[in-house]
C-alpha cells in the first residue's frame, strides 16, 4: 500500500478500514482481524466525524 510521510515523519498508509458502521463487537473483530491479514496497517475507529 502506498504511504504518506506525515510532517514528524512517520509513514502512514493512504487507505485505511473504517470501523464506524460495525456495532457488533464480534461482528467488529473479525472485520478488523481480516482487514488486517490482507495487509491493511490503518484501521480508523472515529466513532463520529464532524461536518
Amino acid at each position: 500500500m502506498e504511504n504518506v510521510i506525515l510532517n514528524n515523519g512517520l509513514k502512514m498508509p493512504l487507505l485505511g478500514f473504517g470501523t464506524y458502521l460495525l456495532r457488533d463487537g464480534f461482528e467488529c473483530e473479525q472485520s478488523v482481524l481480516n482487514a488486517l491479514n490482507i495487509g491493511y496497517r490503518l484501521i480508523d475507529t472515529a466513532t463520529v466525524y464532524n461536518k
